[in-house]
């Protein structure tokens, strides 16, 4: 992505993807569930939300302090964003998402619904498990 590129920005753009794959499939072992996680991971799109989170934080003084800590962030914001597109294909009744098949034309929205739960709950259990909820993380203090 021309224009946003800074040093390091490409390897935590990588480390964002690595913790979306690992938030999103864990304990998921031969299912329904992990098909339509492939399906979603699949489909990700060009990761601005956590781009701009990780652009935006090094203007920080805890910036290196906190970088993984961001980059785990950086995932569950496109996690977020990820659920809020799966559930408004439903409202819409959309067939297609950039030209693919969205999960709830593909799987039912049944089993759409329960996806997009999914990842909404996989974001707060996270937030909860690795007490990203606290706000000294985001302003710099020691962790």
């Amino acid at each position: 992505m021309k224009g946003l590129e800074l040093p390091g920005l490409h390897e935590e753009m990588k480390l964002v993807k690595q913790y979306i794959n690992e938030f999103l499939t864990q304990d998921l072992k031969n299912s329904k569930v992990e098909e339509i996680a492939g399906t979603v991971l699949a489909a990700s799109g060009k990761g601005y939300r956590p781009r701009l989170l990780l652009l935006t934080a090094r203007m920080g003084e805890g910036y290196p302090r906190c970088r993984e800590r961001l980059c785990k962030m950086g995932a569950l914001i496109e996690m977020v964003h990820t659920a809020s597109l799966i559930h408004d294909d439903i409202v819409d009744d959309s067939p297609l998402r950039r030209g693919c098949a969205t999960v709830q034309s593909r799987f039912g929205k049944d089993m759409a619904v329960y996806a997009g739960d999914l990842i909404l709950g996989r974001v707060m259990h996270t937030l909860f498990r690795d007490g990203m909820w606290e706000l000294g993380f985001y302003l710099g203090a020691d962790h």
